[in-house]
C-alpha cells in the first residue's frame, strides 16, 4: 500500500526538522509511553502497531529524510512555505493496510508538538492515495 499526503504546519523549518530528529518529540506522539527508542544515531526501535526497528537513511538536512525499517519505508520531505510554515510531504510504503487513521493520529500529534494545536493543515491527509 502507497499513502501519500502532506501538512502545513505552523512552525519554522528548523523546528519541524528539529522534531524529526528527536527521540523524545517522536516518542510522545504515540499514545503510549515508550513506544520509540533510540537504538544508535539513525536507528530508532517503534513498539506496537509498527513493532519494527526503523532506520534513518538518506536525511538530507532540514530538506528529506527516508526511514526504512521491515515493513516499509517512509519518506519525509520539508519545505519552507513562509518562514514560519512548514510543508511536510510524505510518501508511506507498507505491507500493511488501513494504516491512514494511524497515519492521521501521529501527524496530529507531531503537529501539535511542534507547532501548538492544529490551526492550519486541518484538511489532514490531503492527497491520501491508497494503492
Amino acid at each position: 500500500m502507497q499513502y501519500i499526503g502532506q501538512r502545513f504546519i505552523n512552525a519554522p523549518l528548523a523546528i519541524v526538522w528539529a522534531g524529526l530528529q528527536d527521540t523524545q518529540t517522536l516518542a510522545s506522539c504515540f499514545a503510549a509511553p515508550g513506544m520509540v527508542r533510540q537504538v544508535s544515531a539513525n536507528t530508532f526501535a517503534i513498539a506496537a502497531p509498527i513493532s519494527d526497528e526503523v532506520v534513518v537513511e538518506d536525511a538530507q538536512p532540514m530538506n528529506a529524510l527516508t526511514m526504512r525499517g521491515r515493513r516499509g519505508e517512509v519518506q519525509v520531505q520539508l519545505a519552507e512555505e513562509t518562514p514560519q510554515m512548514t510543508r511536510l510531504a510524505y510518501v508511506v510504503e507498507s505491507q500493511s493496510t488501513g494504516l491512514e487513521t494511524q497515519i492521521e493520529a501521529l501527524l496530529d500529534a507531531f503537529q501539535e508538538k511542534v507547532s501548538g494545536p492544529r490551526e492550519i493543515g486541518a484538511s489532514g491527509l490531503a492527497g491520501v492515495q491508497a494503492s
